[in-house]
C-alpha cells in the first residue's frame, strides 16, 4: 500500500484532528480565492459549478466549508475510502520499443 492509500484508510478509520481540518479549510479557502484572481478563472469557476449544482453552490462554499466538522469528514471518509471502493490496475506494455 502506498503512502496516499495508507493516509486515506487512516482517515477512514480514525477521522481527522481539529488541526488537520483547520489546515485543510485554510488551504481550500485560499485556493478558492486564488481561483478568482482573473475574470477567466472566475468564469471557469462559475461555469464548473453551474454543471454540478448551480452558481449558488459556488457562492455558498465559504460558509459550507466553515460549517464542516471533523465528524462530517469522518463519516464521508468511512463511506468513500473503503477497500471495496478501490480500483487497482497494472500497465503491461505489449512490447518495448515499438515507437508508441
Amino acid at each position: 500500500m502506498n503512502a496516499a492509500s495508507h493516509h486515506r484508510f487512516r482517515v477512514a478509520r480514525n477521522g481527522v484532528t481539529d488541526d488537520e481540518l483547520s489546515r485543510a479549510k485554510r488551504q481550500l479557502l485560499a485556493q478558492l480565492i486564488f481561483d478568482q484572481d482573473s475574470v477567466t478563472n472566475l468564469a471557469h469557476q462559475f461555469g464548473y459549478f453551474e454543471t454540478i449544482g448551480g452558481g449558488a453552490v459556488f457562492e455558498s462554499l465559504p460558509q459550507r466549508i466553515a460549517r464542516t466538522t471533523t465528524e462530517d469528514v469522518g463519516v464521508v471518509a468511512a463511506e468513500m475510502f473503503r477497500v471495496s471502493n478501490r480500483t487497482l490496475g497494472w500497465f503491461l506494455p505489449d512490447s518495448v520499443g515499438d515507437g508508441l
